[in-house]
């Protein structure tokens, strides 16, 4: 080919390169490299068009023939150095940017691009040092302008990237990688305003920048708008399906809206795509947590740990699901672990404290709550934390003062008002307790109410129509406040009860009630509702007012007569026996008693002992039940009703905190009522009996887990009471 020929084709393949048509392009290029392999403006041309279609490899090889041909030409050197920039070969990068610098010191583009090679080494020093000095040799260059930006960005020098791109978008105002930055720098100052401006200008500029798009939805949800940030995640997905940090950000956002079915799939679909995504692990788990899947949470924090295990949010939000779980030592080991990597972390720190004081390391647990609020003092749910573990300690006074801390911080903190709640009323307050208690409904530890049209009551008469009365809570609370039944007949006609289905044979015939209905029962037309245990704020009961005349409820009579030929052969002091409730949960378990502790019962003279014990305990008598004389009531009881007529044939009935005391004392049987180191609410503080029953006694663990002190006491009492039941006989 003659050289005027090579000039012309160099002229064509020029046209056609400019024009975009680049196989033409690519195709005399090739020819001129043919003829003449050394054509160093020729190689660097086809390499240019080999890189646009990926051929990175080919690129570099023709792009380094280039500069064996023309080794003094800087812009090879520096063509060179971007080929390997793109292939993550920063060192080799550096070094022929360096050489091209050698060659022309004076080479922007080189010092721009060495800047962004030193940026993605995170050399963020040599970074700004390189721009700096493009900048010194051409002000005017918006790249170099909007990499110093991103470097200042990188080192969390927010002020100064923002100076950085605005003077980027002042020379090119069309800059869309420049408005997509400061965007980003924009969202991180918190100036979200700002940013959703300026992903709106960068997204009119690359409407199928699925980043930007992503990224703008992300500013929508930190401004609380969901709809609008879910919708632009969806957009963001039309642009690029297979965007993981999109399924991700809208899984968050539906959470965020309650949809939490929808967020977890979004989450799962960020997965399949990036299974090393540690964010959409940990965020699956909350949501499972959230849905009553512990196990598959737990399961879930620790992908996202095996992937970084210094994620902080995860360890503590683990330990956290394992402490619910009743694995406490394993939840205090990760806490811990989450302390060992920021020792200064309040959040660590206080669910640590929670943790401890599950596992009855109480004093720990303050020590952990207070180096919260040293840490931050503004720590609302540390202070109400704080008062749970002075409430394990019995101080209620103390914990009082925390939770009153807590809502002066966050005064619609509604676990602590319903802690503030149970605290008052263990204390006697009353009148400020059940005001506290409606919070219940917020708080986390209390199943949220049925949903009704008809509006709550409000203790006006209600000469037409029905009030409906809702139980909630357990069994023993729906025993213990239906004794308002009658108040509240006084001032509405009709009065429905909903409550468990075990309770309404017992129910059945209670004066001034209209209809039982079990939970799941159609519901017959009523006008107002009003749940039981908001009855005494209704009523203003003190102290002095509580209803507590007794027996309000009464055995069947066709089922006393059924019972008693059970209770013949057994002349002496019969006592019905309860050691625990239910199991399943840590309040359960706190006020269960061991059955071998009740050994010091088993040699009374004359006192025969039947029991009414339900659920796994019951399973427990084995050992000592030889010497108990322990009669298993158990198998004949199929509802309360059954269980009323049993406790009328029996002379007393001993019983830890569960609804059995409840309804012996609303039988007014003789009832000694067992109770944990830290009582319910409703048993209050330091006395003997109850102002709620009048024929129970009270018998407390002088300390925490302490139940032979109480059982020693209860034998001590028990002895001579038997003994003179059985000199009557």
């Amino acid at each position: 080919m003659a050289q005027v020929t090579i000039e012309q084709a160099m002229a064509a393949a020029t046209e056609h390169h400019r024009a975009g048509r680049l196989n033409q392009a690519a195709g005399i290029y090739g020819q001129i490299v043919a003829y003449q392999p050394n054509h160093p403006d020729a190689l660097h041309r086809l390499a240019m068009i080999l890189a646009q279609a990926g051929q990175f490899d080919r690129a570099t090889e023709l792009t380094r023939k280039a500069i064996a041909a023309s080794p003094a030409n800087a812009d090879l050197h520096c063509a060179l150095a971007d080929l390997l920039q793109q292939q993550g070969q920063l060192d080799q990068a550096i070094a022929a940017y360096q050489q091209a610098l050698t060659l022309n010191p004076q080479f922007v583009d080189a010092h721009t691009n060495l800047g962004l090679a030193w940026h993605r080494k995170r050399r963020f020093d040599q970074a700004i040092s390189c721009y700096q000095h493009a900048l010194s040799l051409s002000p005017q260059s918006a790249k170099a302008l909007s990499n110093l930006g991103a470097a200042h960005r990188e080192l969390r020098h927010f002020d100064q990237a923002i100076v950085c791109y605005q003077k980027a978008l002042d020379i090119h105002p069309d800059f869309a990688e420049a408005h997509y930055n400061l965007a980003n720098a924009f969202r991180e100052t918190g100036r979200l305003d700002d940013a959703i401006t300026s992903f709106h200008r960068a997204i009119a500029l690359q409407p199928g920048n699925a980043l930007a798009i992503c990224n703008l939805a992300n500013a929508l949800k930190d401004t609380g708008q969901l709809d609008a940030a879910i919708d632009n995640y969806q957009k963001a997905l039309q642009a690029n399906p297979n965007l993981a940090e999109a399924h991700g950000n809208l899984g968050s956002a539906l959470k965020a809206k309650g949809q939490l079915d929808q967020a977890a799939a979004s989450y799962r679909r960020a997965l399949t795509l990036k299974p090393n995504f540690a964010e959409a692990y940990y965020n699956l788990a909350n949501v499972l947590r959230e849905t009553g899947h512990p196990d598959d949470a737990i399961a879930s924090y620790e992908k996202a740990l095996a992937i970084r295990p210094t994620y902080l949010d995860a360890h503590i939000n683990l330990g956290v699901t394992l402490s619910d779980s009743g694995r406490p030592d394993q939840a205090i080991a990760t806490l811990q672990r989450a302390i060992q990597l920021k020792p200064d972390s309040p959040e660590a720190n206080n669910n640590l404290g929670l943790a401890l004081k599950d596992a009855g390391q109480v004093d720990e647990a303050i020590e952990h709550h207070e180096w919260a609020l040293a840490l931050r003092p503004n720590y609302a749910e540390a202070h109400n934390n704080l008062g749970l573990a002075y409430r394990e300690k019995c101080r209620f006074d103390t914990a009082i003062d925390h939770y009153r801390k807590a809502l002066a911080i966050k005064p619609a903190f509604a676990n602590a008002h319903a802690n503030l709640a149970v605290a008052l009323l263990a204390t006697g307050d009353f009148a400020a307790g059940w005001s506290e208690y409606e919070w219940r409904w917020r708080a986390s530890d209390f199943a949220p109410p049925r949903a009704f049209t008809q509006p709550l009551w409000t203790g006006s008469n209600l000469d037409a129509g029905a009030i409906l009365l809702t139980s909630e809570q357990g069994l023993g609370d729906t025993l213990q406040f239906v004794r308002y039944l009658p108040m509240v007949a006084q001032r509405c006609r009709r009065v429905l009860l909903q409550c468990n289905p075990r309770l309404i044979p017992l129910f059945s015939g209670m004066p001034g009630l209209t209809q039982l209905l079990p939970p799941d029962a159609a519901l017959p037309d009523f006008t107002v509702h009003c749940p039981l245990l908001s009855l005494p704020r209704i009523f203003s009961t003190t102290l002095q007012t509580i209803p507590s005349r007794v027996p309000y409820l009464n055995p069947d009579l066709a089922r006393l007569a059924a019972t008693a030929a059970s209770f013949a052969p057994y002349p002496g002091f019969k006592i019905g026996l309860v050691w625990a409730g239910n199991l399943d949960n840590k309040h359960g378990r706190a006020r269960a008693i061991p059955f071998t502790n009740l050994a010091p019962l088993a040699d009374i003279p004359g006192a025969h002992f039947f029991s009414l014990q339900l659920g796994p305990a019951a399973h427990q008598t084995p050992s000592p039940a030889s010497t108990l004389n322990l009669l298993d009531l158990t198998p004949t009881l199929r509802d309360f009703a059954d269980t009323a007529a049993m406790i009328a044939q029996l002379d007393l009935v001993i019983s830890v905190d569960t609804a059995v005391a409840h309804l012996a004392g609303a039988m007014a049987k003789p009832v000694w009522t067992l109770l944990s180191f830290v009582p319910d609410w409703r048993w209050m503080l330091n006395r003997a009996d109850s102002p709620w029953y009048p024929t129970m006694r009270l018998f407390r663990q002088p300390s925490p887990g302490d139940w032979s002190s109480v059982i020693n006491n209860v034998a001590a009492e028990l002895r001579p009471l038997v003994a003179k039941h059985v000199r009557r006989l």
